[in-house]
């Protein structure tokens, strides 16, 4: 199985001047919670020595939410067994 991490990232300030965002997980490939909550910590860990603070939400695998979202500069990994748009790639570049 292979996971596709797909990112768009904006950065939103605080108060206290320090940079933060918001992560939505769409788990498409049924990762386990130790896995999801390893990466978590490893990508918090990271941003924070960055000077970026993270606050992770679990979304459905359609990447919808049970939690009002912040109205703008929000981030959404979608975990799939492949890459959107890979087969349609794969035609184009056989054309």
């Amino acid at each position: 199985m292979t996971a596709c991490w797909i990112l768009t990232v904006f950065v939103d300030g605080r108060t206290q001047n320090r940079p933060a965002m918001t992560v939505v997980i769409c788990n498409q490939v049924a990762l386990t919670n130790e896995t999801l909550r390893a990466v978590e910590g490893a990508s918090t860990s990271i941003f924070r020595d960055a000077g970026i603070d993270v606050s992770w939400i679990e979304g459905e695998s359609n990447c919808t939410t049970h939690v009002q979202l912040p109205s703008t500069k929000v981030y959404f990994v979608v975990i799939a067994s492949i890459a959107p748009g890979i087969v349609n790639l794969s035609r184009v570049l056989r054309d």
